[in-house]
């Protein structure tokens, strides 16, 4: 008999001789407190038996939650095929990717690869940041380099096809370029790592997302994850929303909710590099993907991943606030909403010989 027939049976029984119970002595006042107890506990018994569907629910739950957490049996972590270029929670694929022109060789030996956000017609912006903090001649000699990551559908995509052949830094998706598919986006750029920058090799040892309004200090910020980060395999570190947010920093123009787990700005956040294979494995196991990237990527993945969660909070990234005195960006990872003209305008102020910032 099964687990339904018994307590069926248990109803039947218990009722039955509870009703019984109290019609023998209900009429009998000594008697009368007995049939008042005898009632409650058919009370009880009900109640309890009704419980156990729920708890029953919940269980399952618990286990399905188990099953979709990341099993890190592989010591490398999950293995993704270089050259499958389907992107596959979302279903759509890698159309372009960067080639040897690109500000680095190969992912194995790079410290830390910066992933640019950008869309299709934000050539100006990608040009100010290939001649400023992402130049060739500040990245080498750090071991770093940049990729822009695009969608398509939007856009000249003439003009794209020719700055991807000259400069060989861009990472392109067929889905629409959207503000709503930064999600595609920075998942495609996990996938891309995941493959080992589509060479099969380690990936680096450090991964950023960041937006092409965003000044990056990358020295400064490199040298704080080599000295505080060293030994760290499953990190993710930013400016957590709910801690540092100022308001009108999320699209409908409020701080994020405490009542959501935390999450790091998508502004700017580093990942170290063999945790982008296991967060792109995790993509395809979350139930309800948020169009909210980072929220999606650092903490509904993230969570998925043993040992990856939470993120570490580290001030030093933008949240959304505005910098307005340029020279407050020495002691700042990153920093909001720079326009390409002020990109330049920062980068004379900190390569000029003295340093204006640096004059104490």
């Amino acid at each position: 008999m099964d687990s339904s027939g018994v307590s069926g049976w248990m109803h039947h029984l218990v009722v039955d001789a509870s009703v019984k119970y109290c019609n023998c002595y209900a009429s009998r006042p000594f008697y009368r407190l007995v049939s008042v107890a005898c009632f409650a506990l058919c009370v009880l018994f009900f109640v309890l038996s009704a419980q156990q569907p729920s708890v029953s629910r919940r269980t399952h739950q618990l286990h399905d939650a188990g099953r979709r957490t990341l099993s890190l049996s592989e010591p490398g972590g999950p293995r993704v095929d270089a050259f499958d270029l389907t992107v596959k929670p979302f279903g759509f694929n890698i159309v372009r990717q960067p080639t040897h022109k690109s500000s680095f060789k190969s992912c194995e030996k790079t410290d830390l690869l910066i992933f640019v956000c950008s869309s299709v017609d934000h050539a100006d912006r990608r040009t100010a940041i290939r001649e400023t903090w992402a130049s060739a001649e500040a990245l080498a000699p750090l071991n770093a380099a940049v990729v822009f990551a695009v969608g398509s559908g939007v856009g000249d995509q003439d003009a794209l096809h020719q700055e991807a052949e000259q400069f060989g830094d861009i990472l392109q998706g067929n889905f629409k370029d959207t503000y709503m598919n930064l999600t595609l986006k920075s998942t495609m750029a996990l996938k891309y790592v995941s493959g080992a920058c589509g060479r099969g090799t380690k990936p680096p040892r450090f991964v950023m997302k960041t937006d092409d309004d965003i000044f990056v200090n990358v020295p400064f910020m490199l040298s704080a994850l080599k000295k505080n980060l060293a030994g760290a395999k499953r990190m993710i570190t930013g400016c957590i929303k709910q801690r540092s947010a100022p308001r009108g920093v999320s699209a409908d123009g409020r701080t994020a909710p405490s009542i959501l787990p935390d999450f790091v700005a998508g502004a700017g956040y580093v990942l170290t590099g063999r945790l982008a294979a296991e967060l792109y494995a995790a993509a395809s196991k979350v139930v309800k993907p948020m169009k909210i990237e980072d929220f999606f990527v650092t903490a509904q993945c993230a969570k998925l991943v043993p040992g990856a969660y939470p993120p570490k909070h580290d001030p030093r990234f933008t949240c959304g606030g505005i910098v307005k005195d340029d020279c407050k960006l020495v002691s700042m990872f990153t920093a909001h909403k720079i326009t390409s003209h002020r990109q330049s305008a920062i980068w004379d102020k900190f390569t000029s010989d003295p340093n204006p910032c640096m004059d104490f």
